[in-house]
This record gives C-alpha cells, structure tokens and sequence, in this order.
C-alpha cells in the first residue's frame, strides 16, 4: 500500500534535481513533453544533476537549474543561462554557482568553460582571458583587490606561467 501523498500537478521542478539521472524520464524523445529535461553537470570532482526549465538542449538557448539538497550548501543552487548543442552548454553563457560564490560568462565548449570568458568572485577578484577545459589558460588576467593589483600574462592548467 502507497503511503506518499498525491503530488499535486505543479510541482517544484527543482526537487528532480535530488534523483539519480538514470531514474529520471526526460521526455525528450517522446510527445509526453511533462517532464522537463534533465542533464548532469561536472564540476570541482561533483556530479550535479538538474534540469533545464526554460528552453531546448538539443540546440538552442535555455537555462539550467541545480539546488544543493543537502549539508551546509543547503539551498544554494547553480545556475547557467546561455546556449546548449547535445545537452550540454555551447557557445556563449553565464554561470552563477552559490555554493563556491562564483560567476563565469563567455565561452563553452561541452558544459566546461572554454575560449574567452570573465570569472568574478564574491571576494573581489575578477579574471578576463582565456579558458580551456574549465581553467585558465592562455592570455589572461587576474586582477587580486579593488586597488588594481594584477597578474597579466599567459596561464597553464589554472597556474600562471610566466612573469
């Protein structure tokens, strides 16, 4: 016997973000279009999984939803709102992520930050160049305070390489 109350038609969305993407029915291959789409995200050695709540993953513009459920995050969510090619962010976006207090817009290449973008930290510290694989590198600059204090020059792994 069923003991879990009726979910009334218009649910939060974002409590999908909780089960497993092998257990979620996305509905993207079907003409029942109920459920929205659901894509798992990579980043700092974690798996997010959340769902798209406006727009198409096939190809398109849409913006993508991930809630910590969980631990001292709790309620913290990730946001991305940009382009997409095959389920994953391409091209140009933005991505807001409260939990390590972090924004990144420019390019993306297969939902990793790539090509020519800017990441702002909450603290202050801001870094316009060049980004591969979800690092600095190439031409860039990191600019450390308010007053200006800079490291300009090329980057390796997320590491500066030069002077």
């Amino acid at each position: 016997h069923d003991t879990h109350p009726v979910k009334e038609e218009e649910e939060n969305w974002e409590d999908a973000a909780t089960v497993p993407v092998e257990e979620v029915e996305t509905g993207e291959d079907i003409d029942d279009q109920s459920l929205p789409p659901v894509i798992a995200l990579d980043r700092n050695d974690k798996r997010f999984v959340g769902v798209v709540s406006e727009g198409n993953t096939k190809k398109g513009k849409g913006i993508f939803r991930y809630v910590e459920e969980t631990g001292e995050q709790k309620g913290k969510s990730i946001v991305y709102e940009g382009a997409f090619a095959d389920g994953c962010f391409e091209g140009r976006g933005s991505l807001r992520d409260q939990c390590r207090e972090y924004f990144y817009e420019g390019q993306w290449k297969k939902s990793k930050s790539h090509g020519h973008g800017k990441e702002t930290f909450e603290n202050g510290n801001l870094y316009e160049g060049e980004m591969k694989n979800d690092m600095r590198d190439g031409h860039g600059t990191y600019y450390t305070d308010a007053n200006g204090n800079r490291y300009e020059g090329e980057w390796k792994n997320d590491e500066k390489d030069g002077q």
